[in-house]
């Protein structure tokens, strides 16, 4: 509960912050904010996000977590996720934006690791099924094709099989 109380102020924080800014002004302090932030700040951001991925903390924290990792080196492999960036659905893009930020969390968290395309393409897959699950948890109807496919993977032991199959090579 602490960790969602952590993300919500982190970003009640933000919206108040910017609110009544010109748009130019707003984005800049935005920006120089979100680069400031502690990797334990983001990290709680991430987690929060995962336990409700269509909540609004999610919401409110996307953009912030969107520019802290613009300038992270690390990869993401589209072809993991399928259309998940193309889909019209909120959730959808729900589950994508969380695997792009839980990767680039375990990145951040794990600096040793940093460039293991495996390990922290897994760590984002799982943390967005694991939110995912979470959604379904509380909308069963939500359901996506897709994604049900890849925790069936998961369940079969078989998620590092996709992994692999799919890893993108660096430009």
């Amino acid at each position: 509960m602490r960790l969602a109380h952590n993300a919500l102020v982190l970003a009640l924080t933000c919206s108040v912050l910017f609110a009544g800014k010109k748009a130019d002004t707003k984005q800049k302090e935005l920006e120089a904010w979100a680069k400031s932030l502690d990797k334990e700040s983001v990290h709680k951001a991430v987690m929060a996000a995962e336990l409700d991925l269509l909540g609004e903390v999610a919401d409110k924290t996307r953009p912030v977590l969107v520019v802290y990792f613009e300038d992270l080196d690390y990869d993401v492999c589209l072809d993991l996720v399928g259309s998940l960036l193309d889909a019209k659905d909120k959730l959808s893009r729900a589950v994508f934006w969380q695997f792009v930020f839980a990767s680039g969390d375990f990145v951040v968290q794990h600096p040793d690791q940093a460039t293991e395309k495996y390990a922290y393409m897994l760590a984002g897959l799982e943390s967005a099924l694991r939110g995912y699950e979470h959604v379904l948890d509380r909308k069963p109807r939500e359901k996506r094709q897709f994604l049900d496919e890849l925790l069936a993977l998961r369940t079969e032991g078989r998620l590092g099989e996709h992994i692999r199959a799919n890893m993108c090579a660096k430009n």
